[in-house]
């Protein structure tokens, strides 16, 4: 790259269709990456430092190119995100100067911060190893480490999966295998009602009392398997759980 050469990555949010709070079970979903954005350009810059700059948020900040990164502060994805591609080999000649812009709702249930992590991990990439193409699925199995393992948090791989492969896609989250269903879907709008959501405490909390039901259920039948539940059978597995499950 010529040393003022400017390269951008984008990535969208995402909606899900079906399966809300299922990819963490193993059970199918369907989701639509949407038309808002998160955009990051990097320009070359002479110090050995990332300079982060998100106007949209007020925020910036600098990141050493030597720094360890040996544990990270809660959602630093930037750093989770150097800690990945370090396992990789990725390393900087030089700093840069990363802008991040975008039009997704934070907090709004859109997939913001998953949207970020693939445009960054994308960017990172392309600047340690130019022109080496980054595989839609392998972007989005760095993407799910980044924003999830690294920080031990609860989510599923639905949200980096949709994001990086684009489109409306099924997805089989048992065994992470994807179909794309179509391109797009015309006429449907979403909204954004202004309410926050605290995504990692809305998933905490589900995902324990699922763990736990499933848990107790099993416990009295050995066979029972979730993704076989029917509608009918709803009743009577609902009986077998105490009232804060």
């Amino acid at each position: 790259m010529k040393p003022s050469q400017s390269i951008v990555s984008r990535a969208p949010g995402r909606v899900c269709l079906f399966g809300e709070h299922q990819d963490y079970l193993s059970l199918p979903v369907i989701a639509a990456a949407i038309d808002r954005h998160i955009r990051m350009t990097a320009t070359p810059i002479s110090e050995q430092i990332l300079q982060i700059k998100m106007p949209d948020v007020g925020q910036q900040r600098e990141i050493p190119l030597d720094s360890p990164f040996d544990t990270l502060e809660k959602r630093d994805y930037f750093g989770s995100a150097i800690r990945v591609l370090r396992r990789r080999g990725f390393s900087l000649p030089h700093g840069y100067r990363i802008v991040v812009t975008g039009n997704i709702p934070i907090n709004a249930g859109a997939s913001s911060s998953s949207a970020m992590v693939v445009a960054l991990l994308r960017l990172l990439h392309e600047l340690a190893f130019p022109g080496k193409i980054l595989d839609r699925e392998e972007l989005a199995n760095l993407a799910f480490q980044t924003e999830v393992l690294e920080h031990n948090e609860p989510g599923g791989m639905m949200d980096q999966f949709t994001i990086s492969l684009g489109n409306v896609v099924h997805i089989n989250t048992e065994n992470f295998t994807f179909s794309t269903l179509c391109e797009s879907l015309n006429g449907l709008v979403l909204a954004n009602s202004g309410i926050k959501k605290d995504t990692l405490k809305t998933l905490a909390t589900l995902k324990a009392a699922v763990f736990e039901s499933v848990e107790i259920i099993s416990n009295l039948l050995p066979d029972f398997q979730l993704k076989t539940v029917t509608e009918h059978g709803l009743p009577k597995y609902l009986a077998m759980l105490p009232n804060h499950c």
